[in-house]
């Protein structure tokens, strides 16, 4: 499932950066090769200690960045990765109150939050992709001290 997860989340977040138009595109950092398994019970908000966890089961992160003009259209762009997953029966919540932010689950339970980072706050905009897969139980040769 290691494989499987990292390829879907690399392949996904190309579909997004893809609808990008290439001339607002300044640099792409990712989507990154391989991170480390967080236990679902401890790491992602289950407050269970290490070495006490109920299931044993691991979600795999993912995400990237592209960085973009100051004038790109990004809550356009939200808009149609939007328009674009619900019609293939994905949940989407977009939110503008502190930065404009887009979250996604897909059927499959791999979640994908997008969020605008402007450039007054950083040197320079950006818009910072990250993903969880679903939670799962790793084979036999899991380590969570090695990534994947």
């Amino acid at each position: 499932p290691l494989t499987e997860a990292r390829e879907i989340q690399n392949s996904q977040w190309q579909e997004f950066i893809d609808l990008v138009p290439t001339d607002q595109v300044t640099e792409v950092w990712g989507p990154i090769p391989d991170a480390y398994g967080m236990s679902c019970d401890t790491d992602l908000g289950g407050r269970v200690p290490y070495g006490k966890e109920r299931t044993g089961s691991y979600s795999l992160p993912g995400g990237a960045e592209v960085y973009v003009q100051e004038t790109t259209d990004v809550l356009g762009w939200f808009d149609e990765i939007t328009a674009r997953q619900e019609a293939l029966g994905w949940e989407a919540k977009k939110n503008t109150d502190y930065r404009t932010e887009l979250v996604l689950h897909s059927p499959d339970g791999f979640r994908y939050s997008l969020a605008h980072l402007p450039q007054r706050e950083y040197e320079r905009s950006s818009i910072r992709l990250g993903s969880f897969s679903p939670c799962f139980i790793p084979p036999e040769s899991y380590s969570r001290f090695k990534q994947y």
